[in-house]
């Protein structure tokens, strides 16, 4: 029997060379082919910086090379931990290379984080140097005793007993600093993720495991030179990060948004003549709303593709997205993608190819050298059969090097393929593969819901009640019940005007004459706004514990 899987990623994408090279090198590749090309433009300000707002690929290489000269001058090495606790800027981009020049390993942190979030990250990573912008400064200081840090760089301004950034860039050496790094085995960021059950944890990504992906997504999507993107996500973030390494990479042009605005956004597309752009779902969903919403109309002309990742998305906004841009935004061609990915895989594994847009609520094929497989929740035996589930694992040069001094969690983290030694990397993510070789994404495995032994993936009925008119937003929860084990139970938030006009159980009828007995809404609360992390993702587990509480203080 033919292994559609194996046939379809093979046909549409094939085996790629990478180059065994550090990051440092990867930029200053492009740097000398695409010279005097714009590289950086930072278009919505909105914090004080310390380097241009518009770079073309020359000033990048020059002044991360100033930047990694003198960050070696004042005690980062190879190895270093490099805490970077900064909003969307040119500064981001900065730092960041310059440290992948000096082979230091970079600690991205979220500039949201508060005190108790900073201490878990820095401690654990054993930081060295943190450069943050000094109207996050405050937040560092009631941390500062609690950490070791020899070193604090500030952006944006003067703080006493800290390297200002500004002056280290100028200051700094044009020349290219003498360091040796080894692409394969040196740690280039230590990215924290997770914190579902326990802590966030560190998955070490290595200089090739980023080079690699780079090279990877780029060919998969048809990145090139020629291309803009508008980043509006936060940089801190693997997947922001994942395109705009990409696009330097090419030699594109990489516009930066110090922060999500929808007007902005949709302006920006039309400014730049950009030619792709990516959101996480809930964002690409209220940019749908804003567009279909305002009297404003754009010119989306250059826009060739709108992509979503980090979760799956439902058709029908696909569809309102092409409806509105083709209406309202001069783009009755605008196409959609997904991307499909985690931060253990730096970070992308799958897209749909370009010739296969026809159905992109799928997440398409691995990327090329990539290999994805479906295994049994319960005996780990691999599936073979199409349109079965099982929880997806993952194997290739873009996985990461294991989680940071966690022995234990590492050790688990891995199925070995009895036919071939094979390590893969257990994503933790139920999916199948489809008859046509597509991977279709279905839930995270600790979320599924088990309603009288039936497994019920929440995505798939949040996907669903997005659908009715009367929808905003959902979350759909496994609530404990005594006799199924959990009942599916959803959170939803109105559009306000249906908002006192729709009953929860209109909803829960409108669902249960849309899909099979076992997997139909027991319980519907209408609420005003949902939990979500920074990066947009939903926060399920925080509904449900609430849910917890609420039944231990009846009981």
């Amino acid at each position: 029997m033919v292994d559609v899987r194996r046939l379809s990623y093979r046909i549409g994408f094939p085996s790629l060379y990478y180059p065994r090279i550090s990051l440092g090198e990867y930029l200053d590749n492009a740097v000398r082919k695409y010279g005097e090309k714009t590289a950086l433009i930072y278009a919505e300000p909105r914090f004080t910086f310390d380097s241009p707002e518009v770079m073309t690929f020359n000033m990048l290489g020059e002044l991360t090379n100033r930047l990694a000269s003198s960050l070696l001058r004042v005690g980062v090495r190879r190895g270093s931990r490099v805490g970077v606790m900064l909003p969307n800027s040119p500064d981001y981009v900065l730092v960041t290379y310059a440290n992948w020049k000096l082979g230091a390993t970079q600690v991205p942190i979220n500039p949201m984080y508060r005190e108790y979030e900073l201490e878990h990250v820095m401690s654990d990573a054993e930081v060295s140097t943190l450069v943050i912008h000094s109207d996050l400064y405050p937040v560092f200081q009631n941390v500062g005793s609690k950490v070791q840090v020899e070193r604090v760089i500030v952006a944006g301004g003067d703080v006493e007993g800290a390297y200002r950034l500004k002056e280290l860039i100028e200051s700094g050496e044009e020349k290219p600093v003498s360091v040796s790094v080894d692409p394969v085995e040196d740690v280039a960021t230590i990215c924290y993720t997770g914190g579902t059950t326990g802590p966030p944890k560190g998955a070490m990504l290595t200089h090739y495991n980023l080079v690699v992906n780079a090279i990877q997504l780029a060919a998969a999507l048809g990145v090139s030179h020629m291309d803009t993107h508008v980043g509006s996500m936060p940089m801190f973030h693997m997947a922001e990060f994942g395109f705009f390494n990409i696009l330097l990479g090419v030699g594109g042009t990489y516009v930066i948004m110090g922060r999500f605005d929808l007007e902005k956004l949709a302006e920006n597309i039309e400014k730049y003549q950009a030619t792709i752009s990516w959101a996480v779902p809930p964002a690409y969903a209220l940019l749908v709303m804003y567009l279909e919403n305002t009297d404003r109309r754009y010119d989306w002309r250059y826009l060739k593709c709108f992509a979503t990742g980090a979760w799956p998305i439902a058709r029908t906004l696909i569809d309102r997205m092409k409806e509105v841009a083709a209406r309202k935004c001069n783009n009755p061609n605008l196409l959609h993608n997904q991307v499909w990915g985690m931060t253990e895989a730096s970070p992308m594994c799958t897209t749909n190819p370009n010739a296969r847009l026809d159905r992109t609520e799928r997440q398409g094929i691995p990327l090329p050298d990539i290999e994805l497989k479906i295994v049994d929740i319960e005996t780990s035996e691999e599936i073979e059969d199409v349109n079965k589930s099982g929880e997806v694992v993952i194997s290739g040069p873009n996985v990461f090097k294991g989680y940071w001094k966690r022995p234990e969690e590492d050790a688990r983290a891995w199925w070995v393929d009895p036919k071939t030694g094979k390590r893969f990397f257990r994503t933790g993510d139920i999916g199948y593969v489809d008859e046509e070789g597509f991977f279709v994404f279905q839930d995270r495995i600790k979320e599924v819901i088990k309603y009288k032994g039936y497994t019920v993936a929440p995505f798939e009925l949040e996907s669903l009640i997005l659908r009715h008119e009367a929808v905003l937003d959902v979350a759909v929860i496994g609530k404990p019940d005594p006799e199924a084990g959990e009942i599916p139970k959803a959170f939803i938030v109105l559009k306000p005007e249906y908002r006192g006009k729709v009953s929860a159980e209109e909803i829960i009828e409108w669902v249960k004459e849309r899909i099979s007995g076992y997997k139909r809404i027991r319980e519907v609360e209408f609420v005003d706004s949902l939990p979500r992390t920074p990066a947009g993702k939903l926060l399920r587990r925080v509904l449900r514990e609430k849910e917890i509480e609420k039944i231990k203080k009846v009981s």
